[in-house]
């Protein structure tokens, strides 16, 4: 669960990021973002929460925390 946590944390910080570095800048047309006022961002988020290598991590580390008895 840790690392359930810790991702989403991760994949709000990608999405902020991105967000105030690459999405501040005007669309080419006046209607192009009323479905999605931050394509770049959602792309960026999605890209790192579906990175292959990542949630392979997350999984070994899930199954490697040791448990209290």
């Amino acid at each position: 669960m840790i690392a359930v946590v810790l991702g989403g944390l991760a994949a709000a910080a990608v999405f902020g990021i991105t967000a105030g570095v690459a999405d501040g800048e005007e669309p080419a047309s006046p209607g192009a973002r009323r479905r999605c006022p931050c394509p770049i961002a959602v792309t960026a988020t999605l890209l790192y929460a579906l990175w292959p290598a990542g949630v392979a991590l997350t999984s070994v580390v899930g199954t490697d925390v040791p448990r209290r008895r």
